[in-house]
């Protein structure tokens, strides 16, 4: 609810997040459902790499490549970047 309200008022912000499904289950969370609460918004989404520009990603590549214990950082924006 209050992430809900924070990006209503600040509209263009850009959110980056660790995400590792595991650690989200294992504190009681869906993992898909921090995908879903930005896609059904209208973010674009994207995965980060230390060496590389965001790459444009989607749920269904997510969950291919991430395995039990990894973890990805994702960035979620309105705008298209440019990559």
């Amino acid at each position: 609810e209050g992430m809900r309200k924070t990006l209503e008022q600040f509209s263009d912000a850009v959110v980056c997040i660790e995400y590792c499904p595991r650690a989200m289950y294992e504190l009681g969370f869906e993992p898909v459902g921090i995908l879903d609460f930005f896609l059904s918004r209208g973010y674009y989404l994207y995965s980060l790499s230390g060496s590389t520009m965001p790459t444009p990603t989607d749920r269904a590549v997510l969950q291919s490549k991430i395995r039990d214990n990894e973890y990805v950082d994702l960035l979620f924006s309105k705008r298209a970047l440019s990559t």
